[in-house]
C-alpha cells in the first residue's frame, strides 16, 4: 500500500457550507440550488474515463451589498470615523487554517474560503463498479473513484451611494504580524467603501488504485453602478513593519484603501499517486468594475506594508495592496502533481 502524506493545512479544516447536501454514488449534489456537481463525471485521458466521486469538499460563498445609502459627515455628526486595529505580533506561530478580516467603512465584502478533500484507498477497499461503453461499443468496467474539492465564491457590490465628509476610515495591523505560520493563512484589511476581497484555497489529495484528484476555484467579483463622494476625508489601510515573514504553505493578504477595489488570491491544488492517476487543478477568476463614479476632494487613500516585510517565506505567497478606486488585483495558482502509471 502506498503511503499518503497529508500537508500541514490538512491538520485543521474549516468549511462553511450553505444549503443542504445529499449524495450517493449516482446522485447530484446541490448547494442552495446554485451549485450542482455530478457525482459521476467524465475525464478525457486519451480515452474516456468515467469517475465516481468518493469524497466531496465544497464551499459556496455568496456575498452582496446593494442599493444602500451611507453618509459620514463629521461636521454634522460627531464621532463619524471608523477605526479597526490589531496589535503587534498578531497571527503568529499558528498551524492549520487561519482567516482574518478587518474592515473600516461601509459595504466592504471579505471572505476566506477553504475546501479540502483528502482520501486514501486502504487495502481491501472495494470501490464498487458500474459499466459503460468502450470505443468499440462493448461493455466495460469504467468506474474510477475520485476526490473533489470545489470553491464557488461570488461577491457583488452595486447600486450604492456613499458620501463622506471630513471623516476617516482606518485599519491597522501591528508590527511583526503574520509570522512563522504553517498551513493556510488568509488576511483581508480594508478601509473605505465597497472593497471586495477574497482568499480561496481548494485542495484535493488522493492516493490509491484508479484514483483521480480534482480541485477547482471559481472566483467572481463585480462592482457596478456605485456613486461615492469623499471630501476632506482619509481612508488608510496599514500593515506594520516586519510582517508576513517566515511562513510556510499558502499565504494570501489583501490590503485596500479607497473605494471599489477588487482583490483576490486563488490557489487550486490537486495531488495524487496511483495507477492511472488524473490530477486536475483549475482556477476561474472573473473581476469586473463598471459604471462606478468616485469623487475625491482634499482626500487621501493610503495603503502600506511596513519595512522588513515579505521575507523568508516558503510556498505560495500572494499579496495585493491598493489605494484609490476600482483597482483590480489577483494572484492565482493552479498546480497538479501525480504519479501516473498503467
Amino acid at each position: 500500500m502506498n503511503k499518503l502524506t497529508i500537508p500541514p493545512v490538512a491538520a485543521v479544516v474549516m468549511l462553511s457550507l450553505s444549503g443542504y447536501a445529499s449524495a450517493n454514488d449516482y446522485d447530484v449534489i446541490e448547494y442552495d440550488k446554485a451549485v450542482k456537481i455530478n457525482a459521476d463525471f467524465q475525464v478525457d485521458m486519451g480515452f474516456k474515463e468515467y469517475l465516481k466521486v468518493k469524497g466531496f469538499a465544497v464551499v459556496e460563498n455568496k456575498q452582496s451589498f446593494t442599493d444602500n445609502t451611507t453618509t459620514y459627515d463629521i461636521y454634522n455628526y460627531k464621532g463619524s470615523s471608523n477605526n479597526t486595529s490589531l496589535g503587534n505580533d498578531a497571527i503568529g506561530n499558528n498551524s492549520g487554517n487561519v482567516g482574518l478580516n478587518m474592515a473600516a467603512g461601509s459595504g466592504n465584502v471579505q471572505a476566506n474560503n477553504v475546501a479540502l478533500a483528502v482520501q486514501e484507498q486502504v487495502g481491501g477497499d472495494n470501490w464498487g463498479a458500474y459499466y459503460g461503453k468502450d470505443k468499440k461499443g462493448g461493455s466495460k468496467d469504467v468506474s474510477k473513484p475520485t476526490v473533489d474539492a470545489e470553491i464557488f465564491s461570488d461577491q457583488y457590490v452595486g447600486g450604492n451611494k456613499t458620501t463622506v465628509k471630513g471623516s476617516s476610515n482606518t485599519t491597522y495591523l501591528g508590527d511583526n504580524s503574520i509570522k512563522n505560520n504553517s498551513g493556510n493563512v488568509g488576511v483581508n484589511v480594508a478601509a473605505g467603501s465597497g472593497n471586495l476581497q477574497a482568499n480561496n484555497f481548494a485542495a484535493a489529495v488522493g492516493n490509491g488504485e484508479y484514483f483521480a484528484a480534482v480541485a477547482t476555484v471559481s472566483n467572481k467579483q463585480k462592482s457596478d453602478d456605485n456613486d461615492s463622494t469623499y471630501t476632506g476625508s482619509l481612508n488608510k489601510a496599514e500593515m506594520g513593519k516586519n510582517s508576513i515573514n517566515g511562513n510556510s504553505g499558502n499565504v494570501g493578504v489583501n490590503a485596500a484603501a479607497g473605494d471599489g477595489n477588487l482583490q483576490t488570491n486563488n490557489l487550486a491544488a490537486a495531488v495524487g499517486n496511483g495507477v492511472l492517476q488524473a490530477a486536475v487543478a483549475t482556477v476561474y477568476n472573473n473581476q469586473m468594475a463598471t459604471y462606478n463614479t468616485a469623487s475625491y476632494s482634499s482626500s487621501n487613500n493610503n495603503a502600506s506594508l511596513g519595512a522588513g516585510s515579505l521575507s523568508n517565506n516558503m510556498g505560495n505567497i500572494g499579496v495585493n495592496i491598493a489605494a484609490g478606486s476600482n483597482n483590480l488585483q489577483s494572484n492565482s495558482l493552479a498546480v497538479s502533481a501525480g504519479n501516473v502509471s498503467f
